[in-house]
């Protein structure tokens, strides 16, 4: 998106950076990331709608910045650098899921536990 504009894009950046625009380039990066979401399909409004979307920006902020210095044709580079980090971000959603399920039967099974030496005392009480 910016290509043709990436020799005027550290301009761009550093405006944005100023203190008086901060505020607005904030509202408009959170746009722009909402309108990603939705031409992929997400309309999503839980807890994840804004894991995603602070996800997917720090993903696009990254990528942008590293596409300042990447000087291979047609920022193949910046391209790679893009898939790497979706990667990332879904292999570490993997990872929180997998925790997910663990504490889940790990929980369930202390549960178990728990419940099982409760009733052996007390049915021992009663005995």
């Amino acid at each position: 998106m910016q290509a043709p504009y990436i020799s005027k894009w550290p301009q761009a950046l550093s405006i944005q950076s100023q203190p008086a625009n901060v505020s607005a380039s904030l509202k408009q990066r959170a746009v722009l990331v909402d309108e990603m979401w939705h031409a992929a399909g997400d309309a999503g409004s839980d807890i994840d709608w804004y894991v995603k979307r602070t996800v997917l920006g720090g993903i696009y902020s990254t990528s942008e910045v590293y596409m300042l210095t990447d000087n291979s044709p047609e920022f193949r580079d910046t391209w790679t650098f893009v898939n790497r980090r979706i990667k990332d971000a879904l292999d570490l959603q993997k990872t929180f899921q997998e925790a997910a399920y663990l504490a889940e039967a790990v929980g369930a099974s202390m549960g178990g536990t728990v419940q099982g030496v409760l009733n052996r005392v007390f049915q021992n009480r009663s005995a």
